[in-house]
Protein backbone atom coordinates (compact mmCIF):
# COMPACT_ATOMS: atom_id res chain seq x y z
CA UNK A 1 0.00 0.00 0.00
CA UNK A 2 1.08 3.50 -0.65
CA UNK A 3 0.48 7.55 -0.28
CA UNK A 4 1.20 9.85 -2.21
CA UNK A 5 0.74 13.89 -1.74
CA UNK A 6 -0.60 15.28 0.81
CA UNK A 7 2.34 17.89 1.61
CA UNK A 8 1.11 20.92 2.84
CA UNK A 9 2.50 23.93 2.03
CA UNK A 10 3.03 27.04 4.03
CA UNK A 11 2.35 31.13 2.92
CA UNK A 12 3.44 33.89 4.86
CA UNK A 13 2.27 37.45 4.50
CA UNK A 14 4.42 40.53 5.02
CA UNK A 15 2.94 40.54 8.75
CA UNK A 16 2.21 37.16 9.63
CA UNK A 17 4.17 33.56 9.39
CA UNK A 18 2.00 30.72 7.94
CA UNK A 19 -0.77 33.06 7.31
CA UNK A 20 -2.51 29.69 4.83
CA UNK A 21 -1.68 26.64 4.61
CA UNK A 22 -2.80 24.72 1.64
CA UNK A 23 -2.69 20.39 1.33
CA UNK A 24 -2.06 18.68 -2.12
CA UNK A 25 -4.37 16.35 -3.35
CA UNK A 26 -3.87 12.76 -2.06
CA UNK A 27 -3.23 9.37 -3.85
CA UNK A 28 -3.80 5.75 -2.65
CA UNK A 29 -2.68 2.69 -4.09
CA UNK A 30 -1.54 -0.44 -4.06
CA UNK A 31 1.45 -2.67 -5.68
CA UNK A 32 1.10 -6.53 -5.89
CA UNK A 33 2.49 -9.67 -7.94
CA UNK A 34 0.23 -12.70 -9.20
CA UNK A 35 2.00 -16.15 -9.73
CA UNK A 36 -1.13 -17.36 -12.00
CA UNK A 37 -0.67 -16.75 -15.61
CA UNK A 38 -4.07 -18.03 -16.72
CA UNK A 39 -5.63 -15.80 -19.74
CA UNK A 40 -8.38 -14.43 -17.19
CA UNK A 41 -5.78 -12.72 -15.15
CA UNK A 42 -3.63 -11.94 -17.97
CA UNK A 43 -6.27 -9.76 -19.75
CA UNK A 44 -7.38 -8.27 -15.95
CA UNK A 45 -3.67 -7.29 -15.07
CA UNK A 46 -2.76 -5.79 -18.64
CA UNK A 47 -5.93 -4.78 -19.87
CA UNK A 48 -6.01 -7.13 -22.68
CA UNK A 49 -8.22 -8.83 -25.18
CA UNK A 50 -7.83 -12.52 -26.49
CA UNK A 51 -4.90 -12.81 -28.81
CA UNK A 52 -5.17 -14.36 -32.32
CA UNK A 53 -3.69 -17.28 -31.09
CA UNK A 54 -5.86 -19.83 -28.55
CA UNK A 55 -4.78 -18.67 -24.99
CA UNK A 56 -3.19 -15.92 -26.24
CA UNK A 57 -3.95 -12.32 -24.39
CA UNK A 58 -3.37 -9.12 -26.69
CA UNK A 59 -2.02 -6.03 -25.02
CA UNK A 60 -1.77 -2.43 -26.01
CA UNK A 61 0.17 0.03 -24.17
CA UNK A 62 -1.45 2.00 -21.95
CA UNK A 63 -4.28 -0.51 -21.57
CA UNK A 64 -6.05 -0.94 -17.82
CA UNK A 65 -8.73 -2.56 -15.75
CA UNK A 66 -11.26 -0.93 -13.56
CA UNK A 67 -12.21 -3.23 -10.72
CA UNK A 68 -13.12 -3.54 -7.19
CA UNK A 69 -10.78 -4.94 -4.43
CA UNK A 70 -11.00 -6.99 -0.92
CA UNK A 71 -7.75 -6.97 0.60
CA UNK A 72 -8.47 -9.70 3.46
CA UNK A 73 -5.83 -10.51 6.70
CA UNK A 74 -6.27 -12.75 9.47
CA UNK A 75 -4.58 -13.13 12.06
CA UNK A 76 -4.42 -17.19 13.32
CA UNK A 77 -3.79 -16.43 16.89
CA UNK A 78 -6.14 -14.05 17.64
CA UNK A 79 -8.19 -15.46 15.45
CA UNK A 80 -9.41 -11.92 14.01
CA UNK A 81 -9.51 -10.49 10.33
CA UNK A 82 -8.75 -7.37 9.11
CA UNK A 83 -9.17 -5.81 5.36
CA UNK A 84 -9.17 -3.13 2.99
CA UNK A 85 -12.20 -2.49 0.90
CA UNK A 86 -11.67 -0.43 -2.93
CA UNK A 87 -15.21 -0.54 -4.49
CA UNK A 88 -13.29 0.92 -7.81
CA UNK A 89 -9.55 0.93 -8.50
CA UNK A 90 -7.38 1.05 -11.61
CA UNK A 91 -5.16 -1.27 -12.25
CA UNK A 92 -2.38 -0.95 -14.44
CA UNK A 93 0.77 -3.68 -15.20
CA UNK A 94 3.38 -3.30 -13.25
CA UNK A 95 6.50 -4.67 -15.52
CA UNK A 96 6.04 -7.46 -18.03
CA UNK A 97 6.79 -10.79 -15.69
CA UNK A 98 9.20 -11.25 -13.35
CA UNK A 99 11.43 -13.94 -13.96
CA UNK A 100 13.65 -13.85 -11.06
CA UNK A 101 11.70 -15.68 -8.18
CA UNK A 102 10.55 -18.98 -8.16
CA UNK A 103 7.83 -18.14 -9.82
CA UNK A 104 7.14 -16.05 -12.91
CA UNK A 105 5.23 -13.03 -11.30
CA UNK A 106 3.03 -10.91 -13.20
CA UNK A 107 3.11 -7.12 -10.85
CA UNK A 108 0.51 -4.70 -10.98
CA UNK A 109 -0.46 -1.19 -9.43
CA UNK A 110 -3.82 -0.18 -8.31
CA UNK A 111 -5.04 2.90 -8.01
CA UNK A 112 -7.82 4.11 -5.46
CA UNK A 113 -10.60 6.38 -7.05
CA UNK A 114 -13.60 7.81 -5.13
CA UNK A 115 -16.66 6.13 -5.29
CA UNK A 116 -20.22 6.65 -4.65
CA UNK A 117 -20.16 2.81 -2.62
CA UNK A 118 -18.29 4.66 -0.13
CA UNK A 119 -20.60 6.48 2.21
CA UNK A 120 -19.92 10.37 1.95
CA UNK A 121 -18.51 12.29 4.81
CA UNK A 122 -21.40 14.97 6.56
CA UNK A 123 -19.71 17.36 4.52
CA UNK A 124 -20.24 15.41 1.01
CA UNK A 125 -16.13 14.53 0.89
CA UNK A 126 -16.52 11.28 -1.26
CA UNK A 127 -14.04 8.49 -0.03
CA UNK A 128 -12.16 6.08 -2.08
CA UNK A 129 -11.77 2.85 0.62
CA UNK A 130 -13.20 1.87 3.94
CA UNK A 131 -10.93 -0.11 6.45
CA UNK A 132 -13.08 -3.11 7.52
CA UNK A 133 -12.63 -3.90 11.30
CA UNK A 134 -12.73 -7.60 13.11
CA UNK A 135 -16.63 -6.68 13.56
CA UNK A 136 -17.32 -6.48 10.03
CA UNK A 137 -16.18 -10.18 9.43
CA UNK A 138 -17.93 -11.17 12.65
CA UNK A 139 -20.87 -14.34 12.34
CA UNK A 140 -23.85 -14.50 14.23
CA UNK A 141 -25.25 -17.78 15.29
CA UNK A 142 -27.94 -18.92 12.80
CA UNK A 143 -27.06 -16.45 10.29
Amino acid sequence: FDKSGGDTTSYPTWLQANARTTTEDVTYSMTAKSVQADTATLKLIFGGWDGSVTGAVAVAPGSSTRLALLVFSYDTTKKEAFGVYVPRATVVPDGIVDLSTDFAEFGFKATFESSPSVKPNADGTQGTFEFLSAASFAVTAGA
